[in-house]
C-alpha cells in the first residue's frame, strides 16, 4: 500500500493505480437491498422514524431562498447567522429528501423533492459563504471555501447514488460546474490560496470535498492523478498541525471536523484504489491523531472544550466507527458505542450543520447492530499530551464518582486560540462543575487579532484563571507557560506550570505558579496557586461554571451545587471568597447538543486576597459533599 503523503508517488505512478482500478461507490447503489437491512437497523429506529417524516414533510416545501439582501448581510452587518441558517437548511432539506428516496427508491414524491432540492442548490450562484467571500454581494463562484468544497463532495456522493434518476442535462451542469470551479480552480490556483498551506481544518476539509468530489465523479485518470499528486504536496501541511503526540490544539470539535473529513478522504481514496493508495498506511502519527477524538469525549458527551471547541456535542458515531474498523482501535470502538446508544435513545440531529446527506447515510451504514451491554466499571486512560501541554485524565472514587479533570498549559498563538494559560474543567459523574465555555457565536469580529479578544469567551476572563494587577492574559506566541511537573498514577495525578509569561509585562508579575494534584481515589483535588510581583501586586482568581448555584458560605468556603451535586471550595486564610459575578454570551449555532438555548451566562466565582502582598500562595481544596 503506498501513501500518498510520505512515500511521494510520481503522478504517472498514480495514473497507473487509477487505471488499474475502475470506480466503484463507496455505499451501495439506489436501490441495493442492503439498505433496507442498513436503514432498519433496530439501534437507529428513531433516527429512521424522524428522517422519514421530515422527507414526507418536506415534499411539497421548496428551498427556503437565498436573496441578493441575504448575501449582502455579512458585509453589512458581520452577522453569519442570517444567510448560514438558510443555507445550512437547504442542505438538511435535500438530505431528508435524498434518504427518503433511498429508503423508498420507488416513491415519486421523495424523487420530485430530491431532484427539485438538488437542482435547487446545484444552480446557486455561489457555494461559498459570504463570511469567505471578500465580495460586497456574499457571491463568489470560484471561491474554495469549507463549504463550497462540502458541497462540492456531496454533489460527488448524489451523482454517484443517484446517477440512474438524475436527467442527463442536470447531471451535465453539475459535472461542468464541479470541473471549472472546484478541480480546475484548484489545480490553477492552489498556489495563491491560503488554505492549501494552512495546518488547520481548513486544510483537510477542502481537500477532502475537491477529492472527494473528483474521486466520485471522474473518469479521467489523468486528471484525477495530478490533483491526488497536487493535494500530496498540501496535506502534509495539516498533519503539520498535530504535534507527535496526536493532541489537537483546536479541540475535539475540530478533531471531528479536520481530521474527521481528512479520514474520510481516506476512506474514498483507498476504496477508490482497491486499497492500493491510502493516507493512513504506516504512519503511526495518524494512529495518535484518531486516540486524541475519543480521549478527549467526556461522559454525557461533554467534550475538553478548550480552544473553540464545542462544549457539549455528540461527534459523529460514524467517525469513531470507521477509525475503530480501520485502525483496530480499541477507544474508538467504545466512543462508537456510546454514541451510537445516543443516537437509539434520542435520535439524530436534524438542526446541525452537518445533517447532510452524506453524513446522515454514513451513521447508518456504520452504526452497529446492537450495543452490547453497557461498559460501566471501565475509565478511559489517561493522557498527557506533551507537544501542545494538555493533561486529559479520569478517576474513580471510593463512592463510585467519576472525575474527569482536563488542564493545559501551552501558548497563546495556538490554532483557535484561547488567553487561557493554566485553565482548566472539571466534571464529576458527568456533570460539568467547572468549566470552559469553548467557542461562542462567530461573527466578522470574532477572528480578526485585533477584535478577537474582545469577545468573552476567547478571554482569560471566561476561564479558571487569574486576572494579574487588572490584566488578563495577551496574544501572542511568547505569551506562554512551562511545564513544572507531570506525574500520572493509578492513585494519585499531579501537574505543575509556572504561567506568568502568559501576562503582559504590565501585569508586573514576576513568578506565577499552579499545582493541580487529583487524588483518584479519596475523591478531592486541590489547587495551588503562587504568586511573586515586580513591588506590591493585586490579583483575583476565578473559578467559572455555567447554570450552577453558587454560595459564599464564609471567608473561606464556598459552596457549588448543580444536578444534585454540591462541591466545597475550601481556601487557605491567605484568601477569601469575594463575590460571584455573571456574564452574558451566545452559544455558536448548530454546534452544540443544546441547539435552541443559545443565549448562555457564565458565573465566576471570585477569590481575593486578604491584604496585598508581594508574594503569596493559597491552596484550595474541592471536594464532594454527601
Amino acid at each position: 500500500m503506498v501513501n500518498l503523503l510520505n512515500d511521494s508517488p510520481s503522478t504517472d505512478e498514480l495514473r497507473r493505480i487509477l487505471e488499474g482500478c475502475p470506480s466503484i461507490p463507496l455505499l451501495p447503489a439506489l436501490g441495493d437491498l442492503r439498505w433496507k437491512k442498513l436503514l432498519n437497523n433496530p439501534v437507529m429506529r428513531l433516527s429512521l422514524t424522524t428522517l422519514l417524516e421530515r422527507a414526507q414533510g418536506g415534499v411539497s416545501q421548496p428551498l427556503p431562498e437565498l436573496t441578493d439582501e441575504l448575501y449582502c448581510d455579512f458585509a453589512r452587518t458581520g452577522q453569519r447567522r442570517p444567510f448560514e441558517a438558510l443555507y445550512f437548511k437547504r442542505r438538511q432539506m435535500l438530505g431528508h429528501a435524498g434518504f427518503g428516496l433511498v429508503y423508498e427508491p420507488g416513491n415519486t414524491g421523495f424523487r420530485r423533492s430530491f431532484l427539485a432540492k438538488l437542482e435547487g442548490i446545484a444552480t446557486e450562484e455561489s457555494w461559498a459563504l459570504p463570511s469567505t467571500v471578500n465580495n460586497p454581494t456574499g457571491r463568489d463562484p470560484m471561491r474554495l471555501d469549507l463549504f463550497s468544497a462540502e458541497t462540492a463532495n456531496m454533489m460527488g456522493f448524489c451523482l454517484n447514488l443517484f446517477d440512474e434518476i438524475i436527467p442527463t442535462a442536470l447531471q451535465e451542469q453539475i459535472r461542468q460546474r464541479l470541473q471549472a470551479q472546484i478541480f480546475n480552480n484548484y489545480l490553477e490556483n492552489a498556489e495563491s490560496m491560503n488554505w492549501p498551506r494552512l495546518t488547520s481544518n481548513w486544510n483537510a476539509v477542502c481537500h477532502q470535498g475537491i477529492l472527494g468530489a473528483a474521486l466520485a465523479v471522474l473518469d479521467d485518470t489523468e486528471l484525477l492523478a495530478c490533483l491526488l499528486k497536487a493535494a500530496s504536496h498540501y496535506l502534509p501541511y495539516f498533519l503539520k498541525g498535530y504535534g507527535e503526540d496526536g493532541g489537537c490544539q483546536e479541540g475535539p470539535s475540530y478533531w471531528e471536523y479536520g481530521f474527521g473529513w481528512f479520514a474520510m478522504l481516506n476512506e474514498q481514496i483507498e476504496a477508490r484504489t482497491r486499497g492500493q493508495l491510502s493516507l493512513f498506511s504506516n504512519d503511526q502519527k495518524t494512529w495518535r491523531i484518531a486516540e486524541y477524538g475519543p480521549a478527549a469525549c467526556l461522559k454525557n458527551h461533554y467534550l475538553v472544550s478548550f480552544s473553540d471547541s464545542s462544549m457539549q456535542a455528540l461527534v459523529r458515531p460514524h467517525l469513531f466507527s470507521y477509525l475503530e474498523r480501520r485502525l483496530n482501535e480499541l477507544t474508538c470502538r467504545r466512543q462508537a458505542l456510546e454514541s451510537y446508544r445516543y443516537l437509539a435513545e434520542n435520535g439524530i440531529d436534524l438542526e446541525g450543520n452537518h445533517a447532510d446527506l452524506p453524513n446522515l447515510l454514513l451513521q447508518f451504514y456504520y452504526a452497529p447492530n446492537d450495543l452490547g451491554a453497557e461498559v460501566k466499571s471501565e475509565l478511559k486512560p489517561d493522557h498527557y499530551y506533551p507537544d501542545m501541554q494538555v493533561w486529559i485524565v479520569r478517576g474513580r472514587d471510593q463512592a463510585g464518582n467519576v472525575w474527569e479533570l482536563a488542564a493545559k498549559c501551552g501558548h497563546n498563538e495556538e490554532h483557535h486560540n484561547h488567553n487561557d494559560v493554566g485553565s482548566f474543567l472539571l466534571n464529576i459523574n458527568g456533570v460539568p462543575m467547572l468549566i470552559d465555555i469553548g467557542a461562542q457565536e462567530y461573527t466578522r469580529s470574532y477572528f480578526p487579532l485585533d477584535t478577537r479578544y474582545q469577545h468573552f469567551a476567547p478571554r482569560t476572563l471566561s476561564h479558571s484563571l487569574p486576572i494579574v494587577n487588572r490584566q488578563e492574559q495577551a496574544h501572542g506566541r511568547e505569551y506562554s507557560g512551562s511545564v513544572l511537573e507531570s506525574r500520572i498514577n493509578q492513585d494519585e495525578i499531579t501537574f505543575a506550570l509556572d504561567f506568568a509569561g502568559a501576562y503582559p509585562e504590565s501585569a508586573a508579575c514576576r513568578s506565577l505558579k499552579r499545582r493541580i494534584t487529583l487524588e483518584k481515589h479519596h475523591g478531592f483535588l486541590v489547587l495551588e496557586d503562587s504568586f511573586a510581583f515586580h513591588g506590591h501586586g493585586t490579583f483575583e482568581s476565578a473559578f467559572a461554571t455555567d447554570d450552577a448555584k453558587i454560595s459564599i458560605q464564609s471567608q473561606q468556603q464556598a459552596i457549588i451545587e448543580k444536578q444534585g451535586l454540591r462541591m466545597k471550595l475550601t481556601c487557605g486564610p491567605e484568601v477569601e471568597w469575594d463575590r460571584v459575578e455573571s456574564w452574558p454570551y451566545r452559544k455558536r449555532p448548530g454546534q452544540e447538543l443544546d441547539s435552541i438555548n443559545l443565549d448562555k451566562r457564565i458565573k465566576r466565582l471570585v477569590l481575593v486576597p486578604i491584604e496585598p502582598q508581594q508574594e503569596i500562595g493559597y491552596q484550595i481544596r474541592l471536594e464532594l459533599l454527601g
